[in-house]
């Protein structure tokens, strides 16, 4: 019953709230580099992965909308 009354009777974790905003100076880089690492961990992809990340991230840059689009 303690561990009923414990289940029932627990607060909800507080929930996280996320910030989106425009991108500043360093946060794409951050996004390749982190896919990067991760995929190379996880999948053992190569810098060709890496590289094609950074493909997209230029394009978003170069196309980014501030009146539509955050980050």
């Amino acid at each position: 019953m303690a561990t009923i009354e414990g289940l029932l009777g627990a607060r909800p974790e507080p929930k996280t709230l996320y910030l989106l905003r425009p991108p500043q100076p360093g946060d794409m880089g951050w996004v390749v580099q982190r896919h990067g690492v991760i995929y190379a961990e996880e999948y053992q992809w190569d810098e060709q992965f890496e590289a094609l990340v950074a493909g997209i991230v230029s394009k978003f840059i170069q196309k980014y909308d501030p009146k539509k689009e955050r980050c």
